[in-house]
């Protein structure tokens, strides 16, 4: 029996071709698995001042950033893609890429309409920080409509590329963009 268990009798062409079928389907189930496509992207109505506007939004189970008031989750977006949104002088303030305590000061002393405030966050690699975030009319996700929801403001892409602009953690997962 050692003898057989040892000298196992097996088609090498059966191994080696089940051994890549194998690689290659684990391969292509876990490539996959890390993107950000498909069902994961979904339509994000976001209105301001009045003016609203369609985006795509990326729906994050890792964004678990919430208004620190009424524990609501936030919706983050990219600050560029917002800025037609916006009011030209708060755009324009905006547009400076100021710290956002300071952007936060002179939004104030420029008697911004808007409802302006700063979130504190933990992200992975900085241990806190500090995003300047804005209250929309509303936001709409599917066929919810979210009033008053915060809007952080992300001086930098939020998407690698995957052709999304916001990212949200809330419940609702919205309808699927395609």
């Amino acid at each position: 029996l050692l003898g057989r268990i040892y000298r196992a009798e097996i088609d090498w062409k059966l191994l080696l071709g089940g051994t890549a079928a194998l690689a290659a389907a684990l391969h292509l189930l876990f490539r996959q698995g890390a993107r950000h496509g498909g069902g994961e992207l979904m339509k994000v109505q976001v209105a301001i001042d009045g003016k609203a506007k369609d985006f795509t939004a990326l729906y994050d189970t890792g964004n678990t950033l919430r208004n620190p008031v009424d524990g609501r989750p936030v919706l983050v977006m990219e600050q560029a893609a917002l800025l037609e949104l916006l009011p030209k002088t708060e755009a324009d303030i905006l547009m400076e890429k100021n710290a956002p305590e300071t952007a936060l000061a002179r939004l104030y002393s420029a008697g911004s309409s808007l409802r302006f405030t700063l979130l504190p966050y933990r992200s992975v690699g900085m241990e806190t920080g500090l995003l300047l975030a804005v209250r929309s009319d509303y936001i709409q996700i599917g066929r919810i409509k979210y009033p008053r929801i915060l809007i952080a403001l992300s001086d930098h892409a939020v998407s690698d590329g995957g052709g999304y602009q916001g990212l949200w953690g809330g419940e609702e997962r919205g309808e699927i963009s395609h």
